[in-house]
């Protein structure tokens, strides 16, 4: 009887852990023979390029959409947040709509100077570091 019981608590529990980590991630369509997109970007226009760490990937829900969803070489957009609690002059990175994180306060001067320029900005790596660290970065060509 209390083997059961163990039993059925650890599948509800493994359950339950599934459900959230699965939690308001975006539906992936995958017919069978269907293949893969391939997204070529040219990058001759550009001359240079700036990396810049992210901060705030690790606010949740971001951090599961970040694991499953963000590759190096995607695409994302930088916006000035406004309306941000903690700073005026945030800016924001969006993945494909989804926010993902902030540039950092210290780099928000470069980072404007450098949008004012014809530009291109991708994901460079996205991924778990030691102990668990959330680690993204992106490319900023010009």
């Amino acid at each position: 009887m209390m083997e059961t019981f163990i039993l059925i608590a650890v599948a509800i529990t493994g359950i339950v852990i599934w459900a959230l980590l699965n939690w308001n991630t975006p539906n992936q369509s995958s017919k069978e023979g269907e293949t893969s997109r391939v997204v070529s970007i040219d990058l001759t226009p550009y001359t240079w390029k700036e990396d810049f760490e992210l901060a705030g990937v690790h606010i949740e829900p971001t951090p599961r959409y970040i694991i499953n969803w963000v590759k190096p070489r995607h695409p994302v957009t930088i916006y000035h947040e406004k309306d941000n609690k903690y700073s005026s002059r945030a800016l924001a990175v969006k993945h494909e709509g989804v926010h993902i994180g902030y540039i950092k306060e210290d780099d928000i001067d470069q980072v404007n100077e450098l949008l004012k320029k014809p530009h291109l900005i991708l994901i460079e790596k996205a991924e778990l570091q030691g102990y668990g660290y959330l680690y993204v970065s992106i490319n900023i060509y010009y």
